[in-house]
């Protein structure tokens, strides 16, 4: 009951913060049961009462900075002694930083040492977030793959949610121009790997989760003072309401915190990936008969196909003047060796071409010899023997051509899904058949991890992602790579294979580090990997993606291990 003045703007305040209440000075019975909802709501005692806490909740977004939270987050390393303070003080749930740098960021096996603790936890992005500047859309992209690579090497399982801080108080201009296409960007890249969820201002997290750009969010209530939240009501799917901080100097601990209240509206952090295992043993690689006909042995076959396709351009195709440059000669030749092998829609989409049919027919009539010569290692049957590199490589001569046009080839797809990309997408799906959900009756996959399953079948002679497809793949890329900045206009893919496999295919391995920018080390090499195929747009868009096509809409276990599986199988040829 009380003083009716306090009842009627303590039903104001109800009222302002979202709730059909009707404004009164009287207290009743209805106006209990919309203190008991909002109550509810703020993860406050819904006693239906105009408590303390419940006035400061309605009045100030920060709340009763006093009372008592479940949840919390911090910049310091949760040490077994720091886990057990927390769960002494009723804490039941932590946030931590993917990134940061080595202060702030997670360490390599706190996560694990959260949830052993019996506590959970809930992952957090910050790279910036303070200035209205760092928000457009190009970063947002960037941060949806930098924020899932990381996740995914703390061994966090997909389908959990991280929060992309907006630490600053952006007006509504600033919500409308940068912070949703920020959102919209993270929220397009991140694919099927993680959700989305975001950490700001009432009115941040609203206008984010409005759209559908977030899943939930985390409200950075404690800015009592930022425009975006005053007068704003709390986000209807709010799963974190941060309120106070407290220092060490506060606490007597040797950490800081934020006071964190955990809704439960949504899950979080609450097992861990299993670790990688601690050994790998390659797949085996049986060698090619002796006698083998080597690469470096068609050459000049090579040289007379360039000489063949430019007699044929300047007939059939060539505008009068127009010279004809080294990329387009290799890439013809190129085209020529994949003509029998890789035809379709598929090979269309990764090069941009069809086959050139005219000029496989101005072959056959121009130098048959030299045709039948090459067609057994460029047939389209299951039967085309492979080649030899002159030392330990297995060259399969039509994918070798198919992947080397895929890589002249500029848009999309992405040029690696012609070749590696590719390869270990069909390897996916070999994985995905040999686990079998752990049920494989196999002897060489029955009881085993999925991981163990993937290293098993990712580079083995029977997957679709082989010894002989990896080779021809990374050598593709290296001979694109001279080919365009290759001088010999006259004949540029046979003087590249003449260069790579007289001097330089020793670097095969080590193709792949320069390709993807990334660093010579296992959870680099395995953490780009991932990211490339697995985080993208195009990789995922149900049904017709690049991994539904080709991979079978792997889980996302399935393509971490596989992944994982790659990295280490490169690394095992340095």
């Amino acid at each position: 009951s009380g003083n009716a003045a306090a009842i009627y703007l303590f039903s104001a305040a109800l009222y302002c913060n979202g709730y059909e209440v009707t404004v009164t000075s009287v207290w009743n019975a209805s106006l209990s049961n919309y203190v008991k909802s909002f109550q509810d709501n703020m993860q406050l005692t819904d006693n239906g009462e105009g408590d303390p806490n419940t006035w400061m909740a309605l009045l100030i977004s920060c709340g009763n900075t006093d009372r008592s939270s479940n949840g919390c987050d911090t910049r310091f390393e949760m040490t077994d002694e720091r886990l057990a303070t927390l769960k002494a003080n009723g804490y039941e749930v932590v946030g931590r930083y993917l990134t940061g740098g080595d202060f702030k960021q997670l360490r390599p096996d706190e996560p694990a040492r959260i949830i052993n603790a019996g506590m959970k936890f809930f992952p957090i992005f910050q790279e910036s977030g303070t200035d209205i500047s760092y928000f457009t859309a190009d970063q947002g992209k960037a941060d949806a793959t930098s924020a899932a690579s990381a996740a995914w090497g703390f061994d966090i399982p997909a389908d959990n949610i991280i929060y992309f801080a907006v630490d600053m108080d952006p007006t509504d201009t600033q919500i409308t121009n940068s912070i949703l296409p920020y959102f919209e960007a993270v929220s397009g890249n991140m694919g099927s790997a993680y959700k989305v969820g975001v950490y700001g201002t009432r009115n941040v997290c609203t206008q984010v989760c409005g759209k559908n750009y977030a899943t939930t969010s985390f409200v950075s209530d404690m800015s009592y003072g930022f425009s975006g939240n005053m007068g704003f009501k709390m986000p209807t799917d709010w799963n974190f309401d941060q309120f106070h901080e407290i220092s060490s100097a506060d606490s007597g601990w040797d950490f800081d915190l934020d006071k964190t209240t955990y809704s439960g509206k949504f899950p979080v952090v609450t097992v861990v990936n299993a670790a990688q295992a601690a050994t790998y043993t390659r797949p085996a690689i049986t060698p090619l008969a002796a006698g083998t006909p080597t690469i470096q042995s068609f050459i000049q076959d090579f040289a007379t196909l360039e000489d063949l396709y430019v007699a044929y351009y300047n007939a059939f195709i060539a505008v009068v003047g127009a010279p004809i440059t080294a990329s387009v000669l290799a890439s013809a030749i190129a085209n020529f060796l994949r003509s029998q092998a890789y035809t379709g829609t598929e090979w269309k989409l990764m090069t941009d071409k069809d086959a050139d049919l005219n000029f496989v027919s101005y072959v056959q009539a121009q130098n048959v010899d030299l045709y039948n010569r090459i067609y057994p290692y460029i047939q389209g049957t299951a039967e085309r023997p492979l080649l030899s590199d002159g030392a330990n490589g297995q060259i399969d001569l039509g994918h070798l051509a198919a992947t080397m046009e895929g890589y002249f080839n500029i848009g999309e797809p992405p040029q690696f899904w012609g070749g590696w990309g590719g390869d270990l997408a069909t390897g996916m799906r070999d994985v995905t058949r040999n686990y079998a959900d752990g049920k494989s009756t196999e002897p060489d996959y029955a009881g085993k991890t999925l991981q163990e399953v993937a290293n098993a079948t990712i580079g083995a002679e029977d997957s679709s992602c082989n010894y002989s497809d990896l080779c021809s793949d990374f050598d593709a890329y290296a001979l694109v790579q001279r080919i365009k900045t290759n001088t010999d206009q006259g004949h540029p893919f046979s003087e590249a294979v003449s260069w790579y496999y007289g001097s330089q295919v020793s670097t095969r391995f080590q193709q792949i580090f320069t390709e993807l920018n990334c660093a010579k080390n296992l959870p680099d090499l395995h953490l780009s990997i991932f990211s490339n195929m697995s985080l993208g747009m195009l990789e995922n868009v149900p049904k017709y993606g690049l991994l539904a096509s080709k991979a079978g809409n792997p889980t996302m276990a399935v393509q971490y291990a596989s992944c994982y599986s790659l990295a280490e199988y490169i690394m095992s040829m340095q």
